[in-house]
């Protein structure tokens, strides 16, 4: 099902608004999604899960969640062959594919704009459109409640990372990936996060250094992930000797690169570095 959040607030100490969501990658494909997918392609997000969020524009993203990916698909093609939409025609155009689906459960959206120095936030879900949120999510209701609990013990961030984690809802899961608005590039962007995940836990006495288990028989990791632009989220595993891109522009096969069922989807593939170049697992 997926968990996602979005936000917004007033900074003091930046003495500006700020905006992020955050999404998590895993992903239960549905029916009718090895017809619509590559065989690498496939087996590769069965494997890294995808980003649900991409970013059309630098003044515009979109998130969802549901159990049909080609419904996001088929906002993100419609999006990009208008080239220029105002938020109102978006958010429109995503309710009606929400309205179409077989399931309620089947796609809901966030949209993210940044439109005439002001963030908006809109919610899809429910047969209906909530207009300029605070703070919204969709996806998992579990996972959000356990959400909630955890912020009111740490900020934002700690809160959707520990989520991600282990909430207690199997559908979600993978690596927590942030979106914010960078002043400095005036676009929307995939923020640097470094991490690390554990599944052992211990007792640590007052006083003394904490221990963290990173160790592949212990079941920790460490990664990090930084979006190269737009269109791309470099994510690397310490654990691991090469890297994962999540692209909406990459792909396996000509059949991939052409199938409207996919587009705009932030997509994996498994990377090395080599005499200077990066290069395809294969």
């Amino acid at each position: 099902m997926s968990f996602i959040f979005a936000e917004k607030h007033f900074d003091e100490s930046l003495n500006r608004e700020i905006c992020s969501l955050s999404c998590d990658t895993k992903i239960v494909l549905g029916k009718g999604a090895k017809a619509n997918l590559s065989t690498e392609q496939l087996k590769t997000i069965k494997k890294w899960g995808i980003v649900k969020c991409t970013i059309i524009s630098p003044d515009l993203c979109i998130a969802f969640a549901g159990n049909n990916i080609t419904y996001a698909a088929k906002l993100f093609m419609n999006l990009f062959e208008k080239e220029n939409c105002e938020l109102k025609e978006v958010s429109k155009l995503a309710l009606e594919i929400h309205l179409n689906t077989e399931s309620v459960d089947d796609i809901e959206f966030i949209i993210l704009a940044h439109d005439k120095g002001d963030f908006k936030i809109h919610n899809i879900k429910n047969h209906k459109i909530i207009y300029n949120c605070k703070e919204c999510y969709i996806g998992s209701p579990v996972a959000y409640k356990y959400f909630r609990s955890k912020v009111l013990e740490r900020e934002i961030s700690g809160a959707f990372e520990e989520t991600v984690d282990g909430c207690g809802d199997n559908s979600v899961g993978g690596f927590p990936i942030k979106i914010i608005y960078g002043i400095e590039e005036q676009s929307f962007i995939y923020s640097y996060n470094r991490s690390f995940s554990c599944c052992k836990s211990s007792i640590t006495e007052y006083g003394e250094v904490i221990s963290f288990f990173l160790s592949v028989s212990d079941g920790g990791f460490s990664y990090e992930y930084s979006g190269l632009d737009i269109k791309n989220i470099m994510l690397k595993v310490d654990q691991i000797d090469h890297a994962v891109i999540y692209s909406r522009i990459i792909r396996f096969c000509e059949d991939d690169k052409n199938n409207l069922n996919l587009s705009g989807l932030m997509l994996p593939m498994e990377i090395y570095y080599e005499n200077g170049i990066w290069k395809r697992l294969l």
